[in-house]
């Protein structure tokens, strides 16, 4: 592969990883006569997301942008909702915002990027502070919390007295409210409806893979490395191993961290024939070479339903550890054959090189996916390089069809 055509999957990766910002998921909005309109609904950044929504029907081009205040709120299929409220400004104004939606009963929580709201019945919202208070004791500055949170939760939980022991307890975060307002909806034995809290920061999978492929040495030509010149046979070669994916979904749901420990074993063939006016040189060399490969890097993964393709990209390395290379050299003149064996190649103890892969996730279950990949590598071989040796290029291409299971 050329410089330029690495350039050019680096580039269309980091185009594709921009774009993947903007991309739309299947959602849903909410009228202000309250009828709903399922499609397609922009996901945006959580400042842009409390502004507005960008709608757009399912195999329509056409988008349309809804403002806080203009409809009742919107959502994403199985995720988040927003709903549209009034949030005091500055006394006496009022801006529509849309406010996430984190549970939904006869206590409701609402949060506002870092700010969390409590509304009950027709009490209207009241936020939940903790700010600190400065105070100076001696000369010296310090900072008291003040814990205003705590008094507007025991307003609204006060006729729950299991529940208000816990209030001290609770922090000022999406997962510990939720926790708390569920065990109040609990204690009043009435029904809530708690949303997913949207995209973590980071999500690591783990997974198995296995498969086979067809591997080959190429060796350049030099006096001295005779022995070498030609097509090696291809070497079918099993391998397997183990692999994780990182990505952090709030950054991007298309682009993720990829990696691999797999282990294959190429054996490769080579035997030349060299007649000359006096004498016939025959070479047999085989290289046995037990391989640690450790694959990284990035992966686009393309959005849809079911069947999710994806493509990747980056480097590898790979750690030998132990090599057999035989050369077996006969030489016949005058009737008379000789035969010597030496070392074919000394051994470069690692190889660097670069791969690039398509593939398919099919989910199976609620906590699994099957994963099929094509991948082909190509790294700087066996031969290390010296000021002695610098002029004899090796490498090994690999093409491999693999399969594998994930953690999803």
């Amino acid at each position: 592969m050329t410089k330029r055509t690495v350039l050019f999957f680096a580039a269309a990766l980091l185009v594709t990883a921009g774009l993947s910002q903007r991309s739309f998921r299947k959602g849903y909005v909410i009228t202000a006569s309250m009828d709903t309109l399922t499609g397609l609904v922009a996901k945006q950044p959580s400042v842009k997301a409390s502004e507005s929504c960008v709608f757009k029907y399912v195999g329509g081009n056409s988008k349309t942008t809804y403002y806080a205040g203009n409809i009742f709120g919107y959502g994403f299929t199985g995720d988040r909702f927003f709903q549209s409220r009034p949030i005091l400004v500055k006394d006496p104004l009022y801006l529509a915002t849309f406010l996430e939606v984190v549970v939904k009963g006869r206590l409701n929580l609402y949060r506002l990027g870092k700010d969390f709201f409590l509304e009950k019945d027709t009490s209207g919202l009241h936020q939940l502070k903790d700010e600190a208070k400065k105070l100076m004791i001696d000369g010296d500055d310090y900072q008291k919390k003040e814990n205003q949170h705590i008094g507007v939760m025991n307003m609204f939980m006060h006729d729950c007295p299991d529940v208000t022991k816990l209030i001290e307890e609770t922090k000022l975060t999406r997962k510990s409210l939720a926790k708390l307002v569920e065990k109040y909806h609990q204690c009043k034995g009435d029904k809530s409806v708690t949303y997913p809290g949207g995209k973590p920061w980071a999500r690591a999978m783990l997974g198995v893979v296995g498969g086979g492929g067809l591997s080959q040495p190429h060796f350049g030509s030099s006096p001295g490395y005779e022995h070498l010149a030609g097509d090696f046979e291809v070497s079918k070669v099993p391998t397997g191993g183990l692999w994780f994916d990182f990505a952090s979904p709030r950054i991007s749901e298309r682009i993720s961290l990829y990696g691999e420990v797999s282990y294959l074993h190429g054996r490769y063939y080579l035997y030349s024939f060299n007649r000359l006016p006096t004498t016939i040189r025959i070479n047999y060399v085989s290289l046995d070479l037990p391989q640690v490969k450790m694959p990284v890097g990035l992966r686009y993964h393309f959005g849809g339903a079911g069947i999710k393709p994806f493509i990747g990209l980056g480097v590898s390395s790979t750690f030998h550890p132990r090599g057999n290379f035989t050369w077996v050299q006969e030489v016949e003149a005058n009737a008379i054959v000789s035969r010597s064996e030496n070392a074919a190649v000394a051994e470069r103890k690692n190889q660097i090189g670069w791969w690039g892969s398509v593939g398919v996730i099919k989910p199976i279950h609620r906590k699994f996916a099957l994963v099929a990949e094509v991948r082909y590598e190509r790294t700087n071989g066996i031969r290390p390089v010296s000021i002695e040796t610098s002029s004899i290029s090796s490498s090994i291409s690999n093409f491999q069809v693999l399969f594998g299971v994930r953690l999803r």
